[in-house]
């Protein structure tokens, strides 16, 4: 199988990178594709939603998108399974490199992709629901406001600070 993500260049971090994610929770950015790969995957996404595609019944929740429909907001699972280079990139040592770096292990394991889907000038919001609980230093997740990217919140642990 050919790869299609470059993995001939240096894929460890700097130690300012790590020492960024230690201190701040998060790293970015963090290339995984150059601007050709990123075109190809994106052309290689619009063909998956779509109601012809060939492989839509492998994908958990397939999208469907039929010819003409304006897609809207779009959640599917396993875009790894039915495509070599989404595979790539979840296997890429660029990735799972980093991972290992910053969560301080030798492997990772994959358990399962997420694709959101969401066409410029669509209103909908991309949200998660975290059911276990979470403390900021075992890993807790946090939701990040992006300056220009929408129009609420700041950072926001994952698990009320409040409740003990």
């Amino acid at each position: 199988m050919t790869t299609a993500v470059d993995v001939d260049r240096n894929t460890e971090l700097t130690d300012d990178q790590v020492r960024f994610y230690e201190e701040n929770g998060y790293l970015a950015p963090l290339r995984l594709l150059d601007d050709r790969q990123l075109q190809e995957m994106r052309h290689r996404l619009e063909k998956m939603i779509c109601d012809d595609y060939s492989r839509a019944d492998e994908l958990v929740s397939p999208p469907r998108v039929k010819a003409g429909e304006k897609p809207r907001m779009i959640y599917f699972q396993r875009a790894w399974r039915v495509d070599d280079m989404f595979r790539d990139v979840v296997f890429s040592p660029r990735l799972t490199t980093a991972l290992c770096q910053l969560l301080g292990t030798d492997a990772v394991r994959f358990f399962h992709d997420q694709i959101f889907y969401k066409p410029a000038g669509d209103r909908g919001v991309a949200s998660g629901l975290f059911v276990l609980d979470a403390h900021h230093a075992g890993g807790a997740h946090h939701v990040f406001h992006v300056p220009g990217r929408c129009n609420a919140g700041e950072r926001v642990p994952a698990r009320d600070p409040r409740v003990t």
